[in-house]
């Protein structure tokens, strides 16, 4: 009974040790992907119309929008800065339908 205890006990204490390693690795990855930018010396900048901040380009999300380029410094500033757009388009058709 004892041999299957102590058995049990290294299998469940494998697994833990793993269980460990492997997210620490997860976690690793994740901090080097978020410390990797390409940022090119030459690249310029640009203000992000959703919210106004100035970045390089390189580092930003470029979206056309009625033909222009506009630089987004995240989604979520692409995706609000869209729905207002689409609101004010929305708007400027009711009131020439007027």
């Amino acid at each position: 009974m004892s041999k299957i205890l102590i058995v049990t006990f290294c299998f469940i204490l494998a697994f833990v040790i793993l269980a460990c390693k492997a997210e620490q690795k997860a976690e690793s990855e994740m901090q080097q992907q978020e410390q990797v930018t390409t940022v090119e010396p030459d690249s310029g900048q640009a203000t992000c119309p959703g919210c106004g901040m100035t970045m390089a380009t390189a580092e930003m999300i470029a979206y056309d929008v009625d033909g222009e380029t506009h630089h987004f410094c995240s989604e979520g500033c692409k995706d609000n800065y869209l729905a207002q757009h689409e609101e004010m388009e929305g708007e400027d058709s009711d009131i020439e339908d007027e």
